[in-house]
């Protein structure tokens, strides 16, 4: 382990010199973009990108929120293998040719030290995390050509690599390979390429060719990978990913009365604190985050003091970060590909996977399953041995409270604290707020495994219409849900009392609105869904004349696109799967429209950008304007700046997270220098 450290000091140190040696260098050179030498190519790329949020104004609440530094090295060897000779010498069999690929990428973001609010927010391990998000070589692929194989070409590419499915933009019904990473940007502002996490695999494509008359070069393609991994991995959720408020280190001393704070701040109303990528949090607001309460009574109110208890979630951690190379982590998928009838381009496609994420609850671990209700089914029983500890303002004691806090923070067990919290609602100026206690229940996350169904086509109208029509479908059928009504306050409000999955009155209150029943008990709140996902969109290249200048004179390129999802059970969405946020609307449907243009004007120089998105559930509009602009004084500086628009309502979540932006407002801007 002080190895391990020595070599992340290490690693932090060498990247930090890179940089220095790069602003060094900044200055304009007299060279070309690329250096070829021999079969050898290598591009060496600097970016500096400055983002800022705010809330519907930059006049409110304007935050510097990131100073990115990326550096980013490209390194390619053409014919590494030709003529089944290894650098034209040492004999290769069955490999005709080979190229060779690797791509280097380090991050460093100094916003995290310099900034006096992420200094008091987190802790320097947290800091340096966040300061130093990459230092590795993000792909590293071996392009192989084994010629001809039983009549047709065979192809291999094996490495760290990049697996794009799919006709979709913004949207990934079948682009699921490789997972998102957006622990450093939002979902808008940045080229999917750039924010994929690659994977190590092997891809195999075999060229088929014609079969018949209407079906032209046909191939098959199929890969395999042992290290499938979920867009949560890298995701940052204040109380839950990456941030867990059960990290004692985000806790003050305990007070007097045995009450504690917590750094991140989740007792505040306005969740603006948080870290400006963390995509939701546990917090007081059920419309659109995981809750960090249990109810006492049925009126549940954040305002009168003792109707809450805090809530801790006692995350495994054994399944929340997926790890390692081994037959539990594989994914594998094949599609055919190929051209038909001329005009149509098409694809079908196959995936075994591991489906996203979804929430679970150990029930039995704080619970007696043997307790059972009324009907036979609901418990508000805790285990006859369940450690409950009293804090002083509950006749207790500090030396009571420290055990709780050991136990549920440091050891991740289940525990009850009587009479006092340690998110800071007891030690804020508001007394109304005040919790009664504070609980810890072991939760998790689970991944079942899907199987994926997909099928996409583009046509070429080009002599009637000009445009490109695309059509992608995918069915998935199984992916994770929770089907307990337990965390429903619409249900517990209209039945007048608390109930368990199977609408069982709850045997008593002592546990609030936690009944678990049987079947929560043997399903830990596990189930799963099918889910249809349809994307039907177009591609027009039109000249638009009444714009002035070279916009007018120059192409624009419109594309539009409808998405639809369908989910053949009625459980929550998948955003309540993923947040558990309990006020989440249990829907069958759900739409999002996107209308977008963009072009290459002033010979190539400038590429602009705008693009408009609506969620139709969730009432959510998004609006997006970008610039780049290549060569900016010199050919090898370029100038890209953006701003996102989000003109929608934190209180109505929908499987688009639209919402969990809405108050966060985003501009940045962004220079590329190229420096070999």
């Amino acid at each position: 382990m002080i190895e391990r450290q020595r070599r992340g000091r290490q690693g932090r140190k060498f990247l930090i010199e890179l940089f220095a040696i790069v602003a060094a260098l900044w200055w304009p050179l007299a060279v070309n973009a690329t250096i070829r030498v021999g079969n050898s190519e290598i591009q060496i790329v600097y970016e500096m990108q400055h983002t800022f949020q705010f809330n519907g104004s930059p006049a409110n609440a304007l935050e510097w929120v990131q100073w990115r530094n990326e550096l980013r090295v490209e390194y390619a060897y053409e014919d590494l293998v030709e003529n089944n000779k290894f650098f034209g010498q040492l004999e290769i069999p069955f490999i005709r040719t080979a190229d060779f690929l690797l791509i280097y990428r380090g991050r460093f973001d100094p916003v995290y030290t310099l900034r006096d609010k992420y200094r008091h927010l987190y802790s320097k391990d947290q800091r340096d995390h966040f300061m130093f998000p990459e230092n590795e070589i993000r792909e590293i692929n071996l392009d192989t050509d084994f010629g001809q194989v039983f009549g047709h070409k065979l192809s291999m590419r094996l490495g760290r690599q990049q697996i794009v499915w799919g006709e979709s933009a913004l949207f990934r019904s079948i682009d699921i390979v490789n997972p998102l990473r957006i622990d450093q940007s939002g979902f808008v502002g940045e080229a999917f390429e750039d924010f994929r996490t690659p994977l190590w695999a092997v891809k195999f494509l075999y060229d088929i060719g014609n079969v018949g008359t209407l079906f032209s070069h046909i191939g098959i393609e199929a890969f395999y990978t042992p290290r499938w991994r979920p867009g949560t991995n890298h995701l940052i959720l204040e109380g839950a990913w990456d941030l867990q408020y059960r990290d004692p280190n985000l806790y003050s001393e305990p007070n007097a009365n045995g009450n504690r704070t917590n750094r991140l701040g989740n007792d505040k109303p306005y969740g603006r604190v948080r870290h400006p990528w963390s995509l939701f949090r546990v917090g007081p607001n059920a419309h659109k985050e995981a809750p960090d309460y249990a109810c006492n009574n049925i009126r549940c109110s954040p305002e009168v003091a003792g109707d809450r208890t805090s809530f801790v979630y006692n995350i495994d951690g054994s399944r929340h970060q997926i790890r390692g190379t081994k037959w539990e982590n594989s994914m594998v998928g094949t599609r055919i590909l190929g051209k038909a009838f001329g005009n149509f381009d098409f694809t079908l496609n196959y995936l075994f996977k591991r489906a996203e994420g979804a929430a679970y609850v150990e029930w039995d671990s704080a619970f007696d399953p043997n307790a059972l209700g009324p009907g036979g089914s609901g418990t508000g029983a805790l285990q006859p041995d369940f450690p409950i500890f009293l804090a002083p303002g509950a006749g207790g004691s500090l030396a009571q409270e420290q055990a709780f806090f050991d136990r549920c923070m440091k050891q991740n067990k289940p525990a009850f604290l009587v009479g006092a919290d340690v998110y800071g609602y007891n030690t804020d100026a508001n007394p109304n707020n005040d919790r009664s206690g504070t609980f810890c229940l072991k939760t998790g996350h689970f991944y079942p495994w899907t199987n994926v169904f997909g099928f996409t086509t583009t046509y070429n109208d080009f002599d009637y219409t000009g445009a490109v029509f695309r059509l992608e479908q995918s069915w998935s059928t199984n992916e994770g849900r929770n089907f307990s009504v337990r965390n429903n306050p619409k249900l517990i409000k209209q039945n007048g009392e608390f109930q368990d999955e199977n609408g069982n009155p709850c045997p008593n209150q002592v546990t609030g609105q936690t009944c678990p029943g049987r079947r929560a008990f043997a399903k830990k709140d596990k189930t799963g869904t099918a889910v249809w996902r349809s994307m039907i969109g177009f591609d027009l290249r039109r000249t638009w004349g009444f714009l002035p200048g070279t916009f007018g004179n120059d192409q624009w390129i419109l594309t539009g696109q409808h998405f639809m999802t369908y989910q053949n059970n009625n459980r929550p969405s998948a955003l309540n799967a993923f947040t558990n946020a309990p006020y989440d609307e249990m829907k069958r449907w759900e739409n999002l429209l996107t209308l977008s243009g963009s072009g290459f004007f002033a010979k190539g120089k400038l590429e602009p950008l705008w693009a408009y998105a609506y969620s139709v559930d969730g009432k959510q509009h998004l609006f997006l304007l970008q610039a780049f602009w290549h060569g900016l004084y010199w050919d090898n500086l370029d100038l890209l700046a953006g701003i996102a628009l989000y003109a929608g309502s934190q209180m109505r979540p929908d499987a688009s997270f639209l919402n969990n932006y809405a108050d966060r407002d985003t501009f940045w801007i962004r220079l590329q220098y190229f420096l070999l």
